[in-house]
Protein backbone atom coordinates (compact mmCIF):
# COMPACT_ATOMS: atom_id res chain seq x y z
CA UNK A 1 0.00 0.00 0.00
CA UNK A 2 1.24 3.96 -0.52
CA UNK A 3 2.79 6.01 1.85
CA UNK A 4 -0.40 7.82 3.52
CA UNK A 5 0.90 10.82 6.37
CA UNK A 6 3.82 9.09 6.62
CA UNK A 7 5.37 10.71 9.47
CA UNK A 8 9.15 11.34 10.12
CA UNK A 9 9.39 13.22 13.87
CA UNK A 10 12.21 12.97 15.74
CA UNK A 11 12.82 12.88 19.43
CA UNK A 12 9.00 12.25 20.27
CA UNK A 13 6.27 9.94 20.75
CA UNK A 14 3.50 12.37 21.40
CA UNK A 15 0.96 10.86 23.68
CA UNK A 16 4.00 8.98 25.21
CA UNK A 17 6.16 11.92 25.44
CA UNK A 18 9.41 13.50 24.41
CA UNK A 19 12.79 13.57 26.19
CA UNK A 20 14.34 16.40 27.42
CA UNK A 21 16.07 18.80 24.54
CA UNK A 22 19.23 18.03 27.04
CA UNK A 23 19.59 14.44 26.20
CA UNK A 24 22.34 12.98 23.53
CA UNK A 25 22.05 13.27 19.79
CA UNK A 26 21.82 10.54 19.15
CA UNK A 27 18.55 10.49 21.32
CA UNK A 28 17.50 13.57 19.41
CA UNK A 29 18.16 12.22 15.66
CA UNK A 30 15.93 8.97 16.85
CA UNK A 31 12.63 9.28 14.85
CA UNK A 32 9.53 6.56 14.98
CA UNK A 33 8.04 5.97 11.50
CA UNK A 34 4.62 7.96 12.28
CA UNK A 35 0.58 7.73 11.02
CA UNK A 36 -0.93 4.97 8.54
CA UNK A 37 -3.90 6.98 7.68
CA UNK A 38 -5.41 3.87 6.46
CA UNK A 39 -5.71 3.36 10.27
CA UNK A 40 -4.99 6.31 12.18
CA UNK A 41 -4.41 4.09 15.12
CA UNK A 42 -0.29 4.68 14.51
CA UNK A 43 1.91 7.55 15.60
CA UNK A 44 3.31 5.35 18.20
CA UNK A 45 4.46 2.02 17.99
CA UNK A 46 4.66 1.01 21.52
CA UNK A 47 2.04 -1.21 23.08
CA UNK A 48 -0.66 -0.12 25.44
CA UNK A 49 -0.83 -1.96 29.14
CA UNK A 50 -3.81 -3.75 29.77
CA UNK A 51 -5.58 -3.22 33.34
CA UNK A 52 -5.58 -6.17 35.72
CA UNK A 53 -7.43 -9.33 33.65
CA UNK A 54 -10.34 -9.85 35.81
CA UNK A 55 -10.27 -5.55 36.48
CA UNK A 56 -10.20 -6.20 40.29
CA UNK A 57 -6.72 -5.96 42.78
CA UNK A 58 -6.15 -8.98 44.78
CA UNK A 59 -6.79 -8.09 48.50
CA UNK A 60 -4.09 -9.26 51.33
CA UNK A 61 -4.98 -11.32 53.85
CA UNK A 62 -4.85 -8.75 56.67
CA UNK A 63 -6.61 -6.37 54.63
CA UNK A 64 -10.33 -5.06 55.75
CA UNK A 65 -12.74 -6.85 53.31
CA UNK A 66 -14.89 -3.85 53.25
CA UNK A 67 -11.93 -1.63 52.03
CA UNK A 68 -11.17 -4.22 49.42
CA UNK A 69 -14.66 -4.30 48.18
CA UNK A 70 -14.25 -0.90 47.47
CA UNK A 71 -10.71 -0.98 45.94
CA UNK A 72 -11.84 -3.16 43.52
CA UNK A 73 -15.17 -1.36 42.78
CA UNK A 74 -13.01 1.44 41.33
CA UNK A 75 -10.21 -0.81 39.81
CA UNK A 76 -7.42 1.28 42.15
CA UNK A 77 -4.03 -0.25 41.10
CA UNK A 78 -1.86 -1.40 43.24
CA UNK A 79 1.04 1.36 42.01
CA UNK A 80 -1.46 4.31 43.21
CA UNK A 81 -0.93 4.89 47.00
CA UNK A 82 -3.81 6.43 48.47
CA UNK A 83 -1.28 9.43 50.01
CA UNK A 84 0.14 9.80 46.31
CA UNK A 85 0.36 14.21 45.64
CA UNK A 86 0.57 15.40 42.59
CA UNK A 87 3.00 17.64 41.73
CA UNK A 88 3.41 20.75 39.07
CA UNK A 89 5.94 19.93 36.06
CA UNK A 90 3.42 20.36 33.11
CA UNK A 91 1.31 22.90 31.63
CA UNK A 92 -3.13 22.22 30.77
CA UNK A 93 -3.15 21.00 27.19
CA UNK A 94 -4.30 22.97 24.21
CA UNK A 95 -7.48 22.51 22.72
CA UNK A 96 -6.14 20.39 20.31
CA UNK A 97 -4.00 18.19 22.42
CA UNK A 98 -7.23 18.17 24.73
CA UNK A 99 -9.83 17.53 21.74
CA UNK A 100 -7.71 14.79 20.42
CA UNK A 101 -7.00 12.81 23.86
CA UNK A 102 -10.49 13.12 24.14
CA UNK A 103 -11.69 11.46 21.16
CA UNK A 104 -9.01 9.08 21.24
CA UNK A 105 -10.56 7.91 24.32
CA UNK A 106 -14.07 7.75 22.80
CA UNK A 107 -13.18 5.70 19.56
CA UNK A 108 -11.03 3.55 21.74
CA UNK A 109 -10.72 3.55 25.49
CA UNK A 110 -8.07 0.56 25.44
CA UNK A 111 -6.06 2.60 23.25
CA UNK A 112 -6.19 6.36 23.50
CA UNK A 113 -2.31 6.73 23.30
CA UNK A 114 -2.18 5.77 19.67
CA UNK A 115 -5.18 7.14 18.48
CA UNK A 116 -4.25 10.58 20.49
CA UNK A 117 -0.53 10.66 19.24
CA UNK A 118 -1.66 9.85 15.30
CA UNK A 119 -4.45 12.53 15.89
CA UNK A 120 -1.56 14.93 16.63
CA UNK A 121 0.43 14.02 14.29
CA UNK A 122 -2.14 14.63 11.56
CA UNK A 123 -2.35 18.02 12.73
CA UNK A 124 0.91 19.03 11.85
CA UNK A 125 1.70 17.24 8.86
CA UNK A 126 -2.13 16.85 7.57
CA UNK A 127 -1.23 19.04 4.50
CA UNK A 128 2.43 18.28 4.22
CA UNK A 129 2.62 14.67 2.96
CA UNK A 130 1.83 13.23 -0.27
CA UNK A 131 -0.65 10.62 -1.23
CA UNK A 132 -0.30 8.33 -3.62
CA UNK A 133 -1.72 4.84 -4.46
CA UNK A 134 -4.59 3.13 -5.69
CA UNK A 135 -8.63 4.51 -6.10
CA UNK A 136 -9.26 2.16 -3.49
CA UNK A 137 -6.51 2.98 -1.03
CA UNK A 138 -7.29 6.86 -1.63
CA UNK A 139 -11.12 6.67 -0.33
CA UNK A 140 -10.37 3.95 2.09
CA UNK A 141 -7.25 7.02 3.44
CA UNK A 142 -9.89 9.63 2.73
CA UNK A 143 -12.35 7.77 4.94
CA UNK A 144 -9.92 6.80 7.88
CA UNK A 145 -9.22 10.74 8.26
CA UNK A 146 -12.13 12.16 7.90
CA UNK A 147 -12.98 11.86 11.66
CA UNK A 148 -9.24 13.46 12.69
CA UNK A 149 -9.28 15.84 10.04
CA UNK A 150 -12.96 17.05 11.59
CA UNK A 151 -11.72 16.37 15.14
CA UNK A 152 -8.87 19.19 14.67
CA UNK A 153 -11.15 21.44 12.96
CA UNK A 154 -13.83 21.23 15.71
CA UNK A 155 -11.36 20.97 19.14
CA UNK A 156 -12.52 23.90 20.72
CA UNK A 157 -15.71 22.24 21.33
CA UNK A 158 -14.62 18.82 22.10
CA UNK A 159 -12.21 20.26 24.54
CA UNK A 160 -15.10 21.38 25.95
CA UNK A 161 -17.41 18.35 26.32
CA UNK A 162 -17.51 16.61 29.48
CA UNK A 163 -17.90 13.14 28.13
CA UNK A 164 -17.75 10.91 24.67
CA UNK A 165 -21.97 11.83 23.95
CA UNK A 166 -20.91 15.90 24.22
CA UNK A 167 -17.91 15.08 22.00
CA UNK A 168 -19.40 13.72 19.63
CA UNK A 169 -22.17 15.76 19.32
CA UNK A 170 -19.66 18.68 18.00
CA UNK A 171 -19.26 16.33 15.11
CA UNK A 172 -22.66 16.25 14.20
CA UNK A 173 -23.87 19.46 13.75
CA UNK A 174 -24.25 19.72 17.54
CA UNK A 175 -27.16 17.19 17.60
CA UNK A 176 -27.12 14.00 19.33
CA UNK A 177 -25.22 11.57 16.87
CA UNK A 178 -26.78 8.44 16.55
CA UNK A 179 -25.36 4.91 16.66
CA UNK A 180 -24.39 2.87 13.17
CA UNK A 181 -23.07 -0.21 12.59
CA UNK A 182 -20.11 -0.80 9.57
CA UNK A 183 -19.64 -3.44 7.62
CA UNK A 184 -16.56 -4.54 8.91
CA UNK A 185 -14.48 -4.35 12.49
CA UNK A 186 -11.32 -3.32 10.50
CA UNK A 187 -12.90 -0.02 9.26
CA UNK A 188 -11.99 2.88 11.52
CA UNK A 189 -14.38 5.10 9.87
CA UNK A 190 -16.56 4.91 6.54
CA UNK A 191 -19.15 7.07 4.79
CA UNK A 192 -22.31 5.11 4.78
CA UNK A 193 -24.94 7.74 3.86
CA UNK A 194 -25.63 11.87 3.03
CA UNK A 195 -27.05 14.85 5.42
CA UNK A 196 -28.23 17.66 3.40
CA UNK A 197 -25.22 17.15 1.10
CA UNK A 198 -22.65 16.46 3.20
CA UNK A 199 -21.40 13.08 3.85
CA UNK A 200 -22.68 11.12 6.62
CA UNK A 201 -19.68 8.98 8.49
CA UNK A 202 -19.69 5.98 10.65
CA UNK A 203 -17.11 6.05 13.04
CA UNK A 204 -15.90 2.97 14.58
CA UNK A 205 -16.12 3.38 18.85
CA UNK A 206 -15.19 -0.25 19.60
CA UNK A 207 -12.53 -2.23 17.44
CA UNK A 208 -13.85 -5.72 18.58
CA UNK A 209 -17.15 -4.79 17.21
CA UNK A 210 -18.69 -3.18 14.21
CA UNK A 211 -20.45 -0.89 16.61
CA UNK A 212 -19.83 3.02 15.55
CA UNK A 213 -21.43 6.66 16.33
CA UNK A 214 -22.31 9.39 13.36
CA UNK A 215 -20.36 11.89 12.40
CA UNK A 216 -21.06 14.50 9.70
CA UNK A 217 -18.49 15.33 7.26
CA UNK A 218 -18.73 18.67 4.95
CA UNK A 219 -18.36 17.64 0.98
CA UNK A 220 -15.40 20.05 -0.40
CA UNK A 221 -16.02 22.57 -3.04
CA UNK A 222 -18.70 21.86 -5.83
CA UNK A 223 -19.22 18.18 -4.53
CA UNK A 224 -22.28 16.53 -3.04
CA UNK A 225 -22.74 13.57 -1.56
CA UNK A 226 -24.80 10.73 -2.60
CA UNK A 227 -25.36 7.41 -2.15
CA UNK A 228 -24.94 4.26 -3.62
CA UNK A 229 -26.84 1.63 -2.30
CA UNK A 230 -26.54 0.54 1.63
CA UNK A 231 -23.19 0.38 1.90
CA UNK A 232 -21.15 3.23 0.55
CA UNK A 233 -21.48 6.90 -0.20
CA UNK A 234 -19.27 9.54 -1.08
CA UNK A 235 -18.89 13.62 -2.50
CA UNK A 236 -19.27 13.80 -6.30
CA UNK A 237 -19.98 16.49 -9.11
CA UNK A 238 -22.88 15.78 -11.64
CA UNK A 239 -21.37 16.46 -14.89
CA UNK A 240 -21.76 13.13 -16.41
CA UNK A 241 -23.75 10.88 -18.69
CA UNK A 242 -22.07 7.58 -19.61
CA UNK A 243 -21.50 5.32 -16.97
CA UNK A 244 -17.83 3.93 -16.71
CA UNK A 245 -17.29 0.15 -15.18
CA UNK A 246 -14.27 0.89 -13.58
CA UNK A 247 -12.17 4.38 -12.38
CA UNK A 248 -9.83 5.23 -15.66
CA UNK A 249 -7.50 8.04 -16.03
CA UNK A 250 -8.14 11.33 -17.72
CA UNK A 251 -6.27 14.47 -17.77
CA UNK A 252 -3.90 13.29 -15.13
CA UNK A 253 -6.87 12.23 -12.27
CA UNK A 254 -8.82 9.67 -11.26
CA UNK A 255 -11.72 9.56 -13.07
CA UNK A 256 -14.93 7.30 -12.99
CA UNK A 257 -18.42 8.48 -14.05
CA UNK A 258 -20.12 6.00 -11.61
CA UNK A 259 -23.86 6.79 -13.31
CA UNK A 260 -25.84 9.81 -14.75
CA UNK A 261 -24.94 12.71 -12.71
CA UNK A 262 -22.68 10.80 -10.08
CA UNK A 263 -19.59 11.40 -11.16
CA UNK A 264 -16.09 10.74 -9.03
CA UNK A 265 -13.21 12.84 -9.43
CA UNK A 266 -9.69 12.22 -7.57
CA UNK A 267 -7.00 15.02 -8.05
CA UNK A 268 -3.71 13.17 -8.17
CA UNK A 269 -1.69 16.14 -8.02
CA UNK A 270 -3.84 17.94 -5.26
CA UNK A 271 -3.15 14.61 -3.28
CA UNK A 272 0.40 15.03 -3.96
CA UNK A 273 0.89 18.37 -1.84
CA UNK A 274 2.93 19.51 -4.08
CA UNK A 275 5.27 17.01 -4.41
CA UNK A 276 4.01 16.01 -7.88
CA UNK A 277 1.13 13.76 -8.72
CA UNK A 278 -0.54 12.29 -11.87
CA UNK A 279 -2.84 9.29 -12.44
CA UNK A 280 -1.38 5.99 -14.16
CA UNK A 281 -2.94 2.71 -14.69
CA UNK A 282 -0.92 0.28 -12.38
CA UNK A 283 -0.60 -3.82 -12.17
CA UNK A 284 -2.87 -4.50 -9.29
CA UNK A 285 -0.93 -7.14 -8.15
CA UNK A 286 -3.32 -10.24 -8.38
CA UNK A 287 -0.92 -11.70 -11.42
CA UNK A 288 -3.45 -11.20 -14.09
CA UNK A 289 -2.69 -8.80 -15.65
CA UNK A 290 -5.37 -6.42 -14.81
CA UNK A 291 -4.27 -2.80 -13.83
CA UNK A 292 -5.74 -0.29 -11.67
CA UNK A 293 -6.47 3.57 -11.35
CA UNK A 294 -4.06 5.00 -8.94
CA UNK A 295 -1.86 8.39 -8.24
CA UNK A 296 2.06 7.91 -8.96
CA UNK A 297 4.43 10.81 -7.97
CA UNK A 298 6.27 12.72 -11.49
CA UNK A 299 9.58 12.03 -10.89
CA UNK A 300 12.02 9.68 -11.93
CA UNK A 301 11.74 5.87 -12.69
CA UNK A 302 13.05 3.85 -9.34
CA UNK A 303 12.88 0.09 -7.71
CA UNK A 304 10.19 0.73 -4.87
CA UNK A 305 11.27 -2.52 -3.09
CA UNK A 306 15.18 -1.72 -3.19
CA UNK A 307 15.06 2.15 -2.79
CA UNK A 308 16.12 3.80 0.53
CA UNK A 309 14.83 7.25 1.59
CA UNK A 310 18.07 10.34 1.45
CA UNK A 311 18.38 13.99 1.80
CA UNK A 312 18.49 16.65 -0.73
CA UNK A 313 19.22 19.33 1.71
CA UNK A 314 15.89 19.87 3.10
CA UNK A 315 14.26 17.49 1.17
CA UNK A 316 13.52 13.57 1.66
CA UNK A 317 13.97 11.71 -1.59
CA UNK A 318 11.27 8.54 -1.45
CA UNK A 319 10.48 6.19 -3.94
CA UNK A 320 6.41 4.81 -4.27
CA UNK A 321 4.86 2.90 -6.87
CA UNK A 322 8.18 3.05 -8.98
CA UNK A 323 8.57 6.96 -9.44
CA UNK A 324 10.83 9.18 -7.05
CA UNK A 325 9.40 11.80 -5.09
CA UNK A 326 10.72 14.67 -2.62
CA UNK A 327 9.12 16.20 0.43
CA UNK A 328 10.44 19.66 1.70
CA UNK A 329 10.91 19.18 5.25
CA UNK A 330 10.53 22.95 6.00
CA UNK A 331 7.08 23.12 4.95
CA UNK A 332 6.24 20.95 8.06
CA UNK A 333 6.70 23.70 10.05
CA UNK A 334 9.13 26.45 11.08
CA UNK A 335 12.72 25.03 11.71
CA UNK A 336 12.59 21.41 10.67
CA UNK A 337 15.15 20.01 8.20
CA UNK A 338 16.29 16.40 6.89
CA UNK A 339 18.46 14.84 9.12
CA UNK A 340 21.29 13.07 6.71
CA UNK A 341 21.60 10.42 9.12
CA UNK A 342 18.84 9.05 9.50
CA UNK A 343 16.79 10.46 6.61
CA UNK A 344 14.45 11.71 8.22
CA UNK A 345 12.51 15.39 9.03
CA UNK A 346 13.40 16.45 12.32
CA UNK A 347 12.34 19.60 14.19
CA UNK A 348 14.63 21.43 15.72
CA UNK A 349 14.45 21.22 19.28
CA UNK A 350 16.48 23.91 20.56
CA UNK A 351 13.54 26.40 21.72
CA UNK A 352 11.90 23.34 23.39
CA UNK A 353 11.16 23.58 27.40
CA UNK A 354 10.40 19.69 27.95
CA UNK A 355 11.96 18.44 31.09
CA UNK A 356 9.93 14.79 31.35
CA UNK A 357 11.54 11.41 29.98
CA UNK A 358 11.57 10.14 26.78
CA UNK A 359 8.39 7.92 26.82
CA UNK A 360 6.13 10.13 29.47
CA UNK A 361 5.90 9.92 32.98
CA UNK A 362 2.88 9.38 35.15
CA UNK A 363 2.22 11.45 38.67
CA UNK A 364 -0.57 9.82 40.01
CA UNK A 365 -3.45 9.96 38.06
CA UNK A 366 -1.90 12.40 35.44
CA UNK A 367 0.19 11.76 32.58
CA UNK A 368 3.02 14.02 31.71
CA UNK A 369 4.75 13.62 27.94
CA UNK A 370 6.63 16.26 25.57
CA UNK A 371 3.93 17.77 23.38
CA UNK A 372 4.83 18.04 19.96
CA UNK A 373 2.51 20.55 18.91
CA UNK A 374 3.59 23.03 21.79
CA UNK A 375 7.45 21.92 22.62
CA UNK A 376 6.72 21.64 26.11
CA UNK A 377 5.87 19.22 28.86
CA UNK A 378 2.05 19.01 29.39
CA UNK A 379 -0.14 17.13 31.70
CA UNK A 380 -2.84 15.00 31.74
CA UNK A 381 -5.52 13.98 34.08
CA UNK A 382 -6.65 10.96 32.95
CA UNK A 383 -10.12 10.67 34.50
CA UNK A 384 -11.19 13.42 32.70
CA UNK A 385 -11.03 11.55 29.49
CA UNK A 386 -13.43 8.72 31.25
CA UNK A 387 -10.37 6.59 32.17
CA UNK A 388 -8.47 5.45 35.28
CA UNK A 389 -5.38 6.13 36.25
CA UNK A 390 -1.93 6.77 34.69
CA UNK A 391 0.02 3.31 34.35
CA UNK A 392 3.78 2.81 33.46
CA UNK A 393 4.67 -1.03 34.69
CA UNK A 394 4.25 -2.23 31.02
CA UNK A 395 7.14 -0.24 29.43
CA UNK A 396 4.30 2.13 27.79
CA UNK A 397 3.40 5.25 29.76
CA UNK A 398 -0.48 5.94 29.02
CA UNK A 399 -3.98 6.54 30.56
CA UNK A 400 -5.73 3.12 31.07
CA UNK A 401 -9.61 2.44 31.92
Amino acid sequence: MARKLIVMVAACALIAGCGSKNKNEGDADAAPDGVDAADMTEGVDEPVVDPVEDGTVEPDGDEDPVEDAVEDAVDAPPDHPDDCVTGDVGAAPSDLTDACVRMAACVDPRNPRDNAGGCLLISLLGDWQPLYGDWREILVADGANMMWAEVIANASCIAAASDCDGAFACLHGGTTSPTCTLTSADLSAWPIGCSSGDLTVCVNVDPTTTGGREIIVPCPGTTSCASLGTAFAGCFTSDCTTADSDPLCRSGNIDQCIASGTHLTIDCDALAMGAGGVCEMVDDGTGTGTTVASCVPTGSACDSSSYTDSCSGDDIMRCELGHEYATDCTDVASGWTCNSSSNECVPDISSWTCTVTEGGECDCEDLLFCDITAGADVRLHCPDYGLGWCDDTGGATTCIP
